[in-house]
This record gives structure tokens, sequence and C-alpha cells, in this order.
């Protein structure tokens, strides 16, 4: 089978042969165009290999210029480099010396916060004792302060009480003083004296009385004066008294009970300067009583074993001095009219 196959491609390649110088002639005109084309090419091929060269030194020139600028290129990065590591190393050795001084400062602001705590604790521990202590003081102080009030009060009162105390030692005293009350032998009427006396140890240099007599078997209950009953000025020395006298009828003579009856008022003015002006007031009867002799008089007296006293007995409702009379500035303001216009007021 295959011998088969090898002779049947023989006789096929056999029938081909007279074909072959055609075929030999196209190899021929194949060649030739193939060898004018390498001609044609190889032409081509000098003329670029000639703009390759040319090119090619282009691009080496290129080439060497753009090596000189990357090497320019290469230095300026390097020096930016350097710069760029020298400024980093600063920077860094910078923030490593901030860090440093920041620690330190920090450090620093620990012990002096931790010292400043201490001291506000020390500084708030004083305060509450100074607010204790002051608390204290204040209380001390309000404690002495009503002390030393008390003891100003005190001081005070004494000295107005010592004031008060001089002037009742040494001021005039201007009052009355009932006198002797007699029995006339021969007109049988009855004879009394009183007068004003002033006790004190100072005179009275200006002293201005009005005194009302009055026969009568009743005792004023205020005092009551006329018309008659003027207002008279007068000095009182110490212990120097100014009399009163005055006569009961023998027909007014009552054997028991009030006969008659005195009563008046002394304004008057002391030595010492811004004093008030003093006013006593006073009032007194008159009257008898029947005393049993256990022996007969003399023959000039009543012959009688019974014989009549008289005395004097004050009334207590008309009696007082200064302000505690009711009357007082009303008495003062008549005194004061008096020394301005002379006239005597009604009552």
């Amino acid at each position: 089978m295959q011998y088969r196959k090898w002779l049947g491609q023989i006789a096929d390649a056999v029938s081909h042969v007279p074909a072959i110088p055609d075929q030999i002639n196209k190899i021929e005109e194949r060649l030739k165009q193939h060898s004018d084309a390498i001609s044609a090419a190889g032409a081509s091929n000098d003329e670029n290999e000639e703009i390759r060269m040319k090119f090619a030194e282009k691009v080496f020139a290129a080439s060497q210029a753009t090596e000189g600028d990357k090497a320019k290129r290469d230095d300026r990065s390097y020096g930016v480099q350097n710069s760029i590591k020298a400024a980093t190393w600063i920077a860094a050795l910078g923030a490593i010396f901030y860090g440093a001084v920041a620690t330190y400062q920090a450090c620093q602001m620990r012990i002096a916060t931790e010292a400043a705590t201490k001291s506000a604790d020390i500084a708030a521990c004083a305060l509450r004792q100074s607010q204790k202590q002051f608390g204290d003081t204040l209380e001390q102080m309000k404690v002495q302060s009503v002390a030393q009030n008390n003891s100003a009060s005190s001081a005070a009162a004494a000295v107005t009480q010592g004031e008060e105390f001089f002037d009742l030692q040494n001021r005039p005293w201007l009052v009355f003083t009932p006198g002797d009350i007699h029995t006339d032998p021969v007109s049988q009427q009855v004879l009394f004296e009183a007068d004003v006396k002033n006790i004190g140890v100072t005179p009275a240099p200006s002293a201005w009385r009005r005194i009302h007599y009055e026969i009568g078997q009743s005792a004023p209950e205020r005092l009551r004066f006329t018309s008659s009953d003027s207002i008279t000025s007068q000095l009182y020395s110490s212990q120097q008294s100014q009399g009163i006298t005055g006569v009961i009828p023998r027909s007014s003579v009552s054997i028991y009970g009030p006969s008659a009856s005195i009563c008046g008022w002394v304004v008057y003015r002391d030595v010492f300067k811004g004093t008030h002006l003093h006013l006593t007031e006073f009032g007194a009867v008159v009257t008898a009583g029947i005393l049993e002799l256990s022996e007969p008089q003399r023959s000039e007296g009543l012959n009688h074993p019974l014989h009549i006293v008289f005395h004097w007995e004050p009334i207590s409702g008309l009696s007082c001095y200064d302000e505690n009379c009711r009357d007082y500035k009303e008495r003062v303001a008549d005194v004061e009219d008096f020394v301005k216009t002379g006239k005597t007021p009604k009552n």
C-alpha cells in the first residue's frame, strides 16, 4: 500500500514535468524582481540608515542634554533633599527642644500648681480661721459695744444724776414756812406769821411771788387770787426769808376747825446758766382746837380751864414744786408776761 502511494505521487510528478520550464522562467523573474526589490531595499536601507544615524545623533545629543539636565536636576534635587533633611533635622531638634522645654514647663507648672493648691488650701484654712476669729472678735466687739453703751449710758445717767444732785444740793429752795400763831390778849384777835424762805445754799437773784389770804372756815381746793393780789418781785439770799403776816378778827375765830387760809406761789431763778425757772406752790390753813388745862391760867390769860390752841395745817393738794406742779407752764408764762408787760394775770 505504501509503494502504491509512492508510485502515485511519482506519476503525478512526471505529469507535471512539461510545465517545469515555465515554472523556472517564473522563478527567474521572481528572483529578478526579488533582486531588484533587494537593491531598492538596500538603497532605501542606506537612506534609512543615514536618517537613522542622524536621528540617532540627535537623539544622542538630546540624550546627552537630557542626561546633563538630569544631572543638574539630580544635583538640585540632592541639594533640595539635603536642605529638606537639614530642615527636617532642625525641625526635629526644635521639636525635641520644644518638647523638652514644654515638658520642663509642664513639670514646673505641675509643681507650681501643687504649690498653689497647697497655698490655696493653707489660705482657705487661714481664711476660715480668720473668719472664725473675726466672728469671735465681732461678737466680743458687740458684747464690748453693748457693755460700753451700757457704761456710756450709765456714765451719762451718772453725769445727769450728778448734775441733778449738784443742782439739788446747790440750787436755791424757796419754801413756805409757817410761823407763830398767838392771840392778842386785849383784842382777842388771832395774829399769825409765816414766811417764804430760801433754805438753799445759793441765792435766788430774781423771784416773783403772789399770795392770797382769806378768812373762812373752809380750805381752798385750788389756788385762787383776786385783783388785789399783786405780783411782787424780790431777791432771796441764802437762808433769807420774806415774812407774811395776817390777822383773824375775833368774830371769825372758830374754836374748832379752820379760821383762815393762805395760799400762793413763787417763781424764781437760780444763779446757774442754762437752768429753767423754778416754782413753789403752797397752801395752809390756820385751824383751832380746844385744850383742857390741868391748872387755871394766870390772871393775864384766859381765865378758863379750857384753852383754844391754834396751829397750821398744810393743804396737801396745793403744795408742790417745779415740774411736779400741774400748772407749772402756766405760772412761768404768767411771770414772763408780767416781766414784759407789768400786767398781773387774773388768776
